[in-house]
């Protein structure tokens, strides 16, 4: 018994006073990676440090889904997240660095916070070192640990536990402690980027890396003056890219006549010289994956054509499945020409007019499955086109299938289902239901299937959503730790369940900043853009390339579809037919706005010596819109803006000039810088509760403002008892004067109607009286 009691005095020494060697605080000066690798992967490598190219990553736990870090618990004594890495890279030197801080400092004398990756322990803290107030603490990791694919596990575990090698995982005594895990915590690596192989098959690998967490640097190559046809088939190239980020995040770099030392895309024609060098191929539309003139370990994508047509094929061709086996790297491009797609049939947008599965959305059939009693987060993903309308007061309603695992050690009084929209709480439903068909599936051991209804408002359903599911299952005392690794234990969302539509209609009025914003609507009405002409300068500059990238991007992103009919021109008068019939954007900074001012005839707008201006509204105008309920003057708010702020960007949306139900929407800023911000300004403001406007305005030293200054039009169907009380419901001022003119009509009439009664009764009296 003395010895056992010596043995475990002496490793608790050890520990205590050893941990360190695994997690220290770290001070100012040690609290970055040094420049030189720590170490190599063999010893040949270790005496050739300066011929090898390294790159760092850098991955926060925010960045890795835990928006809100981890917070362990005596209910939840572990956590973990999975996440990847790039393919391409080893990793030769990383640390763990964790933001740590706990609310109480009772009863943890005995208790450690253990970090486990891919099963492999890095170290472990003893939660007495931990205060109240956030202090970092960092753990080397060994470059044999990180693979392509990570588990990484938080535990809270005793000094017994180390020692007895196990894990007791109800720990009552620690009920009144809380853990934290800040989300800027950070795993930090150096490494290699290895060599790729040069294969179409890969794609979109090396360019864009869906294993990445951090967001893809995408570089794209053109000559010095890109025309029109090159910049629309490297917008389809673009679209391609934000189809298969999915939530990733992708930002573009431009390079005109120049080969950057990174993997990039390049675009070129018969004839045409890049940096000094010819890229293209001159038997048609073409493929291949080069190695970097610049480094041969950066790869490079050509994508060439002698004309408009064979270049859009052969950036289209990326989007197909058929890109060759093994290790090709050309392709020449049959010809074709791909249909043009119908209205709202976007591959990512639910139909309309039907009830939908959620089997038709899931990507997996077990997507929904919830294994363990861990709270782990569930989604579904799904959009609706933006213009998607019902009815004030109307719902959609969405039926939850859902089922819970009864097992006689769950605790079904305490376990619950958390439903939430966009991380917005909907419902909780608890996992015990007091019935007879109740006890009889508990007699038989049967799993649980509920059903539950939710009725969610259209109007916060625009761009993608996220209908997120939490089973959190508590378990009965003493229960046997083994039970967390049974993986036969299984909560899930049904794949029959529903989201109704059959009650929606497209309908709205246009033109409408939020629809753009959210799902650059009505531009992705038709997924492929056919019904879209996108103006550019006649010699565009880096960012404006960049800033039609991200839109085409985003545009991938929404319908899932790449932008194969987009037309792209640089001139309003030679192509009028074709803007004639067409929604229209137009990229262009302040002192570009003269090439484009025949679209702002009939606007409230007017361009002189280098400025924007309002035009203000005249007497019939302003009686029209006080009227329809406008009592605020945004008229002036607009034009106060404009001529007092010097540095600003913004979206202007207005009526076509030579369509009646087509939109022209105008991108714009003072400045070069300026419109640089304008595609972050439309990230962030996507999920702020905007009303329909017609003009977006950012600036650093103001908040957003959106407005409507412009008339709006009517666009999708609705049946005409539904149209009169949409209607009424948008203008209640209006409905108010026409109720109390008729009423006033309607007292003149009954009282000349009485009137000519009385004096024909009274003439008859007087008639019979005097006879």
């Amino acid at each position: 018994m003395f010895n056992y009691l010596k043995l475990l005095l002496i490793a608790y020494t050890l520990l205590t006073h050893t941990t360190a060697i695994f997690a220290v605080e770290l001070s100012d000066e040690n609290n970055k990676l040094p420049s030189q690798l720590a170490f190599l992967l063999d010893d040949n490598l270790a005496n050739n440090t300066e011929a090898i190219e390294t790159t760092a990553e850098e991955i926060s736990l925010k960045k890795m889904g835990l928006t809100h870090g981890v917070t362990l618990n005596g209910d939840t004594l572990q956590s973990g997240i999975s996440f990847t890495l790039p393919y391409d890279f080893i990793a030769t030197h990383a640390e763990m660095q964790l933001v740590l801080s706990i609310d109480s400092a009772e009863n943890i004398e005995k208790d450690n916070l253990q970090v486990t990756l891919n099963d492999q322990s890095l170290g472990a803290i003893p939660l007495s070192q931990i205060g109240k107030d956030e202090a970092i603490f960092t753990f080397k990791i060994a470059n044999t640990v990180l693979s392509s694919k990570n588990n990484l596990n938080f535990q809270i575990i005793s000094n017994d536990d180390i020692i007895n090698n196990e894990w007791t995982c109800q720990r009552p005594d620690l009920k009144n402690v809380t853990l934290k895990i800040s989300p800027s915590s950070i795993m930090a690596m150096q490494g290699i980027l290895m060599n790729t192989r040069k294969s179409l098959m890969d794609f979109p690998r090396p360019f864009l890396d869906p294993l990445k967490i951090n967001k893809n640097e995408l570089a794209f190559v053109y000559s010095a003056s890109p025309n029109p046809d090159i910049l629309a088939a490297s917008a389809i190239v673009a679209s391609i890219f934000g189809i298969k980020s999915e939530e990733k995040e992708n930002h573009f770099h431009v390079y005109l006549d120049q080969i950057p030392e990174k993997h990039a895309v390049l675009f070129t024609t018969t004839n045409e010289m890049i940096a000094g060098l010819s890229f293209a191929h001159s038997d048609g539309p073409h493929l291949k994956i080069i190695d970097n003139p610049i480094n041969q370990k950066y790869k490079i994508l050509v994508v060439s054509g002698r004309n408009a047509e064979e270049l859009r094929q052969a950036a289209y061709q990326l989007f197909t499945e058929d890109l060759p086996d093994g290790d090709s790297d050309h392709l020449h491009v049959p010809a074709y020409r791909s249909k043009n797609r119908l209205a709202y049939d976007a591959p990512n947008w639910l139909p309309l007019k039907k009830s939908i599965p959620f089997s038709q959305i899931m990507k997996t059939n077990d997507a929904l499955q919830s294994r363990l009693f861990l709270l782990e987060e569930k989604n579904i993903t799904f959009q609706v086109p933006p213009d998607t309308f019902m009815l004030t007061g109307n719902k959609i309603p969405v039926q939850i299938n859902y089922s819970f695992d009864k097992k006689n050690w769950v605790d079904m009084n305490n376990s619950i289902l958390t439903i939430a929209l966009n991380y917005q709480f909907l419902k909780n439903i608890s996992a015990h239901k007091n019935s007879v068909i109740t006890a009889i599936t508990d007699f038989f051991g049967h799993n649980q299937k509920n059903s539950t209804m939710l009725y969610l408002d259209n109007s916060g359903l625009i761009g993608e959503n996220k209908l997120s599911f939490y089973f959190n299952i508590k378990t009965d005392e003493n229960i046997a730790c083994d039970i967390i690794n049974n993986a036969s234990f299984v909560n899930q969302i049904l794949t029959n369940s529903t989201i109704d539509l059959s009650d929606a209609s497209h309908f709205g009025e246009l033109p409408n900043t939020h629809w753009f914003l959210n799902g650059l609507f009505p531009y992705t009405k038709y997924a492929d853009l056919s019904d879209t002409v996108l103006l550019l300068n006649r010699q565009p500059e880096k960012e404006d390339i960049v800033l039609m990238l991200q839109l085409m991007e985003k545009s991938g992103r929404i319908t899932g579809f790449p932008v194969s009919h987009l037309t792209i021109l640089s001139d309003t008068q030679k192509s009028h037919s074709k803007l004639k019939n067409s929604n229209i954007i137009v990229i262009a900074k302040i002192k570009d706005i003269p090439a484009v001012t025949s679209l702002m005839k009939g606007t409230s707008y007017h361009y002189s010596n280098g400025n924007l201006n309002i035009i203000s509204p005249s007497l019939f105008k302003k009686v029209k819109l006080l009227l329809l309920g406008e009592w605020k003057n945004q008229f002036e708010i607009v034009s106060d803006f404009l001529s007092n702020t010097h540095q600003w960007r913004g979206i202007l949306s207005f009526q076509s000039p030579w369509s009646s139900n087509k939109v022209v929407t105008i991108l714009t800023a003072t400045n070069t810088e300026q419109l640089n911000k304008l595609y972050n300004d439309i990230k962030k403001s996507e999920r702020q509760p905007l009303d329909a406007g017609d003009i977006l305005l950012f600036s650093d030293a103001d908040s957003i403002k959106n407005l409507s200054i412009n008339p709006s039009f009517l666009s999708g169907e609705l049946p005409p008892h539904r149209l009169v009380l949409w209607f009424f419901s948008q203008h209640l001022f209006l409905l108010m004067v026409i109720l109390f003119s008729s009423l006033l009509f309607i007292s003149f009439y009954l009282y000349n109607k009485f009137k000519q009664h009385e004096s024909k009764r009274l003439t008859k009296v007087k008639r019979e009286y005097e006879s």
